[in-house]
């Protein structure tokens, strides 16, 4: 690619119906030197280097269950071991737990309730209260990159979920390398970040739409932009 080029891999199914995805192309519209593709998850697996090398960066949208779930984690494997930027939001974040878990961790088998009902052990499980077009309050956790790069200790948040981290699992994010970073009023997690690394950061929520709410980019999409232009491919 060009050396003036700044492309952004969108890994997910693109679907015109869910406001989520409408909101991350609303996003790019707002940073005009960045090129965003669309790379469905079927196209990935087996095939991750191939089809994301070229880019400078890498989002993994929302929209669960993806076509392949297997395709999805080697685009985040991909991310975190190369050092790409990257951001996951709402099935992003649920899909990182699973590739760190199984990769990092060895927990092979780790799961997704979605994806795989009644498996052990499920790392992601259904909330307990759907959290639909859901505005809640954030506050991110004090010491942690997350909370230098919001430059305040709380914001107000959309969220567009079934699915979590399982409480029962939580302790393996106490002190690992991918760390909690900020949690919700109930105290459920809601945010992890990748230590020692230039910015890997999962949301449940969707700062994307902060394109559609107030027409401008939120902060951490505006930081997860400005590190993928500080990128060469």
């Amino acid at each position: 690619m060009a050396v003036d080029t700044v492309r952004i891999a969108l890994v997910g199914d693109r679907n015109p119906d869910l406001t989520s995805h409408y909101a991350i192309e609303r996003s790019f519209e707002l940073a005009p030197d960045i090129e965003a593709v669309w790379i469905p998850t079927s196209t990935i697996e087996g095939a991750a280097r191939e089809r994301l090398q070229g880019f400078n960066a890498i989002w993994c949208a929302p929209g669960g269950p993806y076509v392949s779930e297997a395709g999805a984690i080697a685009a985040i494997r991909y991310a975190r071991e190369e050092g790409r930027p990257f951001l996951g939001t709402a099935a992003g974040f649920q899909h990182a737990v699973l590739e760190y878990a199984r990769t990092v961790l060895g927990m092979d088998h780790a799961s997704h309730a979605e994806n795989t009902p009644g498996a052990f052990p499920q790392l992601i499980s259904r909330l307990p209260i759907p959290w639909e077009n859901q505005e809640m309050l954030v506050r991110y956790v004090a010491g942690v990159r997350l909370y230098t790069l919001m430059q305040r200790e709380e914001s107000n948040e959309i969220f567009d979920c079934n699915y979590g981290l399982n409480p029962e699992w939580e302790n393996l994010f106490i002190g690992a390398s991918l760390r909690i970073c900020a949690r919700n009023e109930a105290n459920e997690v809601c945010a992890l970040e990748l230590v020692h690394h230039k910015f890997f950061v999962v949301t449940l929520f969707e700062p994307e739409r902060s394109a559609l709410n107030g027409g401008s980019l939120h902060t951490i999409v505006e930081s997860f932009f400005k590190m993928a232009r500080s990128v060469r491919s």
